[in-house]
């Protein structure tokens, strides 16, 4: 096309070696980049055709059709390259509305493609989302063929992600390879060993048994490779302290293999507040908590009606020492609503149960579902059975919900449980002991039951809906400090038992949990709650003799530090977060939740 065609507010772009003409108003209304090509003291702000380099033609059209038309429909598998563009010639607007369609769009046959892309291009917090559910759904992606599509160095950054969520080390060995028989053919003999290291260096061996590592041996094309084959018998004399004839380079790197960082999944724990009435500020006279109206009128905290306050999720994060504001939970969801729960799985958060003014009969059988990544509630299901102040657990893709109060204030001894992946409901099966309390955490993945009375705990096998009873074999002393207020949660393969002045480890061996070791701590009154985030426990202690307080202690498992984030506040009393006033609830829960800025920082197996 000639220059003589072209009139003073038209440009011919040239992408492809196709000419496309286009208003030059319209690109420098809506892109930061034209408005300086054209506007600026540049060669191109002279002519009537410029050329584009880089720039894909399918995506530059329709971002055009966007500038004449902001309804126009971009096909799922166009959005990306769209993207790409937008942020190459900045089409500001047009790149927002891509990110927000990415977002919705975002599901495990898509996210490790769109992490790649949004990562490259520094934008957060979508690629923090997509990399974040990546690492989340491992155990649904590996069947997908978008692996293969992947680099080396990507897929290792992937597959040796520490936040790598799987149930066996050897899928992600299976994984590694599976991506080998489908890009063998881009690399040399000489570099099959150098490669095949790489994978070693994406595992957690310490979570691979003797026959995993012999099982890998025996693959072919590794089998094929003498220095690999070294390493791998290397690593397992280590472990049975065999010294044999190997050279240090291959002793060294088995004794790496060996220390490899176990997988884990970062947390953040969370509690419930109050949000503070709009019209209403709040000050301290006299060392009380008052609130002051409009008309200036003082009342105290604990004679406020609370209905019109809502509630609010706020996380506490360790790296600041302080709580953050996660969201808000409006008023329908929980106003009034007593004995629920609060849980997270995976990106979701989960508020179920409860009954609307106890004893009126008006139950809860909502499950409302928080999407981290999407930032919207969704009921995602409804119970099928009323319960109130019960135990909740979850353990893979099931939501347990324990004992608690029924129909007719009716004590159950039962419980069922919520497939997410399936969707489906359980009915009701009988506990295996008949006594209260009962106390639950996930161990090794599966639903423990522990009963503070009785020395004894149950594992339920899901697959053959089976308890099978445990003994605890603890000394007299040990035993006696177990009372009706302990709290359990695992750590590392292992169950530990808090108290309000001890905190007890025991591993689990055949149908035995045996003592691993005890530790007695500062006395603290009250109810027990405990969370564990990594390699430290958040207990909430709620006390209500002489006086209702609630506390929240930090203890590391690890060097056994202990200190409170808060202690003996009051219900009502005052939390300041980023300018915003909360009050404390004594009803909290504490739960926690995978958030996707957790994983912002890589960190490796080895």
């Amino acid at each position: 096309m000639s220059e003589e065609n072209i009139s003073d507010d038209e440009i011919i772009l040239v992408i492809e070696d196709v000419s496309i003409k286009c208003s030059k108003k319209d690109l420098i209304e809506n892109s930061d980049y034209f408005k300086a090509m054209f506007e600026g003291n540049f060669v191109e702000s002279k002519k009537n055709i410029v050329r584009l380099q880089g720039i894909d033609l399918k995506a530059m059209n329709i971002i055009l059709s966007l500038l004449w038309d902001r309804t126009f429909l971009i096909n799922e598998e166009d959005i990306l390259s769209v993207l790409q563009v937008s942020c190459m010639l900045q089409f500001i607007e047009i790149k927002m509305m891509c990110v927000a369609k990415l977002t919705e769009l975002l599901l495990p046959r898509n996210c490790l493609k769109i992490w790649m892309v949004a990562e490259q291009l520094d934008l957060k917090p979508l690629y923090l989302k997509a990399k974040s559910m990546s690492l989340i759904e491992f155990d649904v992606i590996k069947d997908f063929d978008c692996i293969a599509d992947l680099p080396l160095k990507p897929l290792c950054s992937y597959l040796g992600n520490v936040n790598l969520q799987c149930k066996q080390e050897m899928d992600v060995f299976r994984t590694l390879m599976k991506w080998w028989y489908d890009n063998s053919s881009k690399y040399s003999k000489t570099e099959h060993s150098d490669i095949f290291l790489r994978f070693f260096y994406c595992l957690d061996f310490k979570n691979l048994k003797q026959s995993d590592i012999q099982e890998i041996m025996t693959y072919p094309d590794i089998a094929s490779e003498e220095p690999i084959v070294k390493i791998a018998q290397c690593v397992l004399d280590l472990r049975h302290d065999f010294r044999n004839n190997y050279d240090e380079d291959i002793r060294n790197t088995a004794q790496l293999l060996n220390n490899a960082k176990s997988r884990s999944f970062k947390e953040y724990p969370c509690i419930l507040v109050n949000t503070c009435p709009e019209e209403q500020k709040c000050k301290k006279l006299k060392g009380t908590v008052v609130y002051e109206d409009k008309f200036m009128r003082k009342t105290a905290y604990n004679n406020i009606e609370t209905s019109d306050m809502a509630a609010a999720i706020i996380y506490y994060d360790n790296a600041t020492k302080n709580f953050v504001k996660l969201l808000e939970i409006d008023k329908a969801k929980c106003r009034n609503l007593e004995g629920f729960k609060i849980v997270g799985y995976k990106e979701f958060i989960f508020l179920l149960g409860g009954e609307y003014f106890l004893g009126k009969g008006n139950w809860n059988k909502n499950v409302w579902a928080y999407d981290i990544i999407r930032e919207s509630w969704e009921r995602k299901t409804v119970l099928p059975f009323e319960r109130r102040h019960f135990e909740c657990c979850v353990c893979g893709d099931y939501i347990y919900i324990i004992s608690g109060t029924g129909r007719y204030r009716v004590i159950s001894d039962n419980m069922f449980w919520y497939n997410y992946k399936e969707d489906k409901w359980s009915n009701e099966i009988a506990l295996p002991y008949l006594d209260r309390p009962v106390i639950c955490c996930n161990l090794n993945n599966e639903l423990f039951l522990f009963f503070p009375h009785y020395r004894y705990g149950y594992v339920f096998d899901q697959q053959k809906t089976l308890w099978y009873k445990v003994h605890i074999s603890v000394s007299d002393d040990c035993a006696a400090n177990f009372s009706p207020r302990s709290t359990v949660f695992s750590y590392k393969n292992r169950l530990c038992i808090r108290d309000n002045e001890c905190i007890a480890e025991l591993k689990l061996h055949q149908l035995n949990l045996e003592m691993v070791s005890y530790k007695r701590l500062p006395i603290q009154m009250g109810q027990l709650e405990s969370v564990i985030c990594e390699d430290v426990v958040y207990t909430l202690f709620k006390q209500t003799l002489p006086d209702s307080n609630i506390s929240m202690e930090r203890y590391c498992m690890k060097t056994q530090k202990r200190h409170f984030v808060f202690a003996n506040e009051v219900e009502g009393s005052l939390l300041q977060l980023q300018g915003e006033v909360y009050t404390y609830r004594m009803s909290t829960p504490i739960f926690t939740f995978q958030h996707y800025n957790l994983i912002e920082k890589d960190e490796f197996v080895n």
